[in-house]
């Protein structure tokens, strides 16, 4: 019977027919707490060596020097450092790992943690800024604090403009207004002069009174002073009568260049006046004889040598080789431009500029730098219409704008393999800043055909000057010469000049 019943049960429990339900009686709820931890990421910013907080420096190529954060980051390996010079980006991704590496603008090296940047253009005077960023490889960045500094390579001048009653324009800016040494003794109508003159504000000033040697009862007088307003004025007192008194000047700026004025020479003159008897003099008698020198004729000039016959020699025409030369010329030097304009993509309108700036890149000065041969567009935001400026880059990268640049410009630029996004500037960062487009990488076909263009451009300058220097020979002409010329300008300029 036992058996039946567990039969029947398991029968119930086994049936797809059959249900089940369990009544849970106190139910109860159940909370768990999960905590995760956030991993900080930050890392302590890189520190900033040289130039010093406010540091006058009197160079305009410094050295820009800082270190690798202390400690290191923990999580993520350093990558890269971002250089700012006047709060913009002058060196973008300077490798944590680098050893040295020459780049256009600047050259960078690194050892033992501390890496320098030296730049290859020079910094306007005056203050600017500079800070540097450090980023790990997984973009977390760390901001150094940001430090200025001053710039000042010019020495001081000093100008002397009054001597006691003279007044006097020396000045050492302007070298030739300073005679020279045998001019510069001056007299003065009293014992105690007062000399006065300009000097570079806040330079240290020294003007010192040498006595003559010898003279005992005299003493050097010596006046130095920080001259913060720019002028200065010295007394002098109780100068000897009838004595050369030597007086030398120096200023030192505040970034160390000095100045030392050429020295000048006062006296204090004192005149002795003595009555002398009236006594006839005469020479003796045999003086008095009158010698008559015999009269000089100058000898005739010999006569100039005959000219040369010059020989006639008789050249065998050679008509169908100089035509084949001609040929060559009309293909060489203009087949140059056009594989130089084609190879830059010079725009149409850019072409008689280029031209001219290919052949003489070093007329006129150039302030800013960019890369070789840009075409650069500058426009004022209110009227992009127009552009305000335009301009080409030289062979070596150097171009011009005239002055004063408005506060905000929009610069649209071109250049072979270096695509360039239109960006709104400040005018006053045009000074010191370099506008270097990244090349594009990999590059495309059209943009290695322009660089096998314009690398190949050297081999139709070689033909005209060999065809117009071989013309010349045979036949004379001023044509040819000047297309000679020409020819020769372009590979000096080109090839020459930017290895000067």
């Amino acid at each position: 019977m036992k058996r039946l019943a567990i039969i029947v049960i398991a029968f119930l429990f086994s049936s797809p027919f059959a249900r089940v339900t369990f009544a849970v009686t106190n139910p109860q709820s159940f909370t768990t707490s999960v905590s995760a931890t956030i991993p900080d990421l930050s890392f302590d910013p890189p520190t900033l060596l040289t130039p010093a907080i406010n540091a006058a420096l009197n160079t305009t190529r410094p050295v820009f020097s800082w270190s690798r954060p202390s400690p290191l980051p923990a999580l993520s390996p350093l990558s890269y450092y971002n250089f700012f010079l006047d709060g913009a980006v002058f060196a973008a991704s300077i490798s944590d790992s680098l050893t040295t590496q020459d780049y256009y603008f600047y050259t960078a090296s690194a050892s033992a943690g501390i890496f320098n940047l030296l730049l290859k253009t020079d910094l306007a005077q005056g203050y600017h800024t500079w800070s540097v960023i450090a980023f790990t490889e997984n973009g977390i960045s760390s901001a150094s604090e940001t430090r200025n500094f001053y710039i000042d390579s010019i020495p001081p001048f000093i100008s002397v403009t009054k001597i006691d009653r003279q007044s006097l324009s020396w000045n050492t800016a302007t070298p030739g207004s300073i005679p020279p040494v045998e001019n510069r003794y001056l007299t003065v109508t009293t014992k105690d002069p007062i000399i006065k003159g300009d000097v570079e504000s806040f330079s240290n000033f020294q003007i010192i009174l040498i006595c003559p040697q010898n003279i005992p009862k005299c003493e050097i007088q010596v006046f130095t002073g920080n001259i913060s307003s720019g002028h200065w004025e010295t007394h002098f007192s109780d100068l000897l009568p009838n004595q050369i008194y030597t007086i030398k000047i120096s200023a030192t700026d505040p970034s160390g260049n000095s100045t030392i004025f050429p020295d000048f020479f006062i006296t204090y003159p004192v005149s002795l006046l003595l009555t002398l008897p009236s006594i006839p003099i005469s020479p003796p008698i045999e003086l008095l004889n009158v010698i008559t020198p015999t009269s000089y004729v100058p000898a005739t000039p010999p006569a100039p040598m005959l000219p040369p016959v010059k020989k006639v020699t008789t050249i065998r025409p050679m008509y169908p080789f100089y035509l084949l030369l001609l040929i060559l010329i009309v293909f060489g030097l203009p087949l140059h431009l056009l594989m130089a304009s084609i190879g830059t993509a010079t725009p149409l309108r850019f072409a008689l500029r280029f031209i001219v700036i290919l052949a003489f890149p070093f007329l006129r000065r150039k302030t800013y730098q960019t890369i070789p041969f840009s075409f650069i567009n500058v426009f004022i935001p209110d009227k992009l219409d127009h552009p305000w400026q335009s301009t080409v880059s030289d062979v070596q990268g150097f171009y011009d704008l005239r002055s004063p640049i408005p506060d905000n410009i929009f610069i649209e630029m071109s250049a072979v393999g270096r695509p360039w996004k239109n960006n709104l500037l400040r005018g006053s960062l045009m000074a010191y800043s370099c506008l270097c487009p990244r090349p594009t990488t990999p590059q495309n076909n059209r943009t290695r055909l322009r660089k096998r263009i314009y690398t190949a451009r050297i081999i139709p300058l070689v033909i005209a000057l060999t065809t117009s220097t071989t013309a010349i020979i045979i036949t004379p002409s001023y044509s040819i010469f000047i297309y000679a010329y020409f020819s020769l300008q372009y590979l000096f300029s080109e090839y020459l000049y930017p290895k000067i």
